[in-house]
């Protein structure tokens, strides 16, 4: 058996810096904005659509399309209808052969059931070097039907498959500080913050991670590849070619 160049995916840590890091701050960070990037920003498995508003703050020259299969529960939590949302069945994506500029998932790929059906579309509707970012569990507990996690050796390896090229990868929150998230949602008698204490602020077991591996002369690369393999979640830029 052939395995997948362990090189490749070490090219994809980034070495500027090594904060845990949301993917809000990674959509940031990857999609570019300086030259006011137009065309089609698809937000695939969008939900009840909570991410129209931040990108079109953001990115508001790419146009905001939701996409989800219709009875998923959290597409039918939503209520607005301010912006354009297409339902799909899962793997036939509505759009046409080089048409899309940006598609992001933000922790939707452990729900897919078929991702060897999906990212042959995904690859289909981008442009030539078109962007597909996302974030994606790695070590987090079973949540909303998910499926399947994936390790991010795991992600490049098959993204490969498919001529989609995975460039970078961030760590996230913990899996640590993640199951505990899951369990004090029922164990705390007060309103918390989530978003907050436990995706925006570095959690304690990645701020010793990082204290213990600078000690040790680590480069930032070399942190960035501790904390991912014990992230809970991680985020993925992948580039069409």
């Amino acid at each position: 058996m052939e395995y997948f160049d362990f090189s490749r995916t070490l090219e994809a840590i980034p070495n500027d810096h090594c904060r845990q890091t949301t993917f809000r701050e990674f959509m940031l960070e990857t999609i570019p904005r300086e030259n006011e990037t137009k065309g089609k920003i698809v937000d695939l498995g969008c939900g009840t659509g909570h991410f129209y508003d931040y990108v079109h703050s953001h990115f508001n020259s790419l146009e905001y399309i939701g996409v989800d299969i219709e009875g998923s529960p959290e597409a039918r939590q939503r209520t607005r209808s301010d912006f354009s949302f297409i339902p799909y069945d899962g793997v036939s994506l509505p759009f046409e052969d080089s048409s899309v500029e940006v598609i992001f998932m933000n922790q939707v790929l452990e729900h897919i059931r078929a991702p060897h059906l999906l990212f042959p579309e995904i690859k289909r509707c981008l442009v030539d070097d078109g962007l597909l970012i996302g974030s994606v569990s790695q070590l987090e507990p079973y949540h909303s039907y998910s499926v399947m996690n994936y390790t991010f050796y795991g992600l490049c390896s098959f993204l490969d498959l498919f001529g989609l090229h995975v460039f970078k990868l961030r760590p996230g929150i913990d899996s640590n500080t993640l199951i505990s998230r899951t369990f004090n949602k029922f164990l705390l008698e007060r309103e918390v913050d989530f978003e907050q204490c436990f995706f925006t602020e570095e959690s304690i077991l990645n701020y010793a991670i990082e204290t213990y591996f600078r000690k040790k002369k680590f480069t930032i690369q070399q942190i960035n590849l501790q904390k991912l393999k014990i992230a809970g979640q991680f985020s993925f830029a992948v580039k069409n070619r």
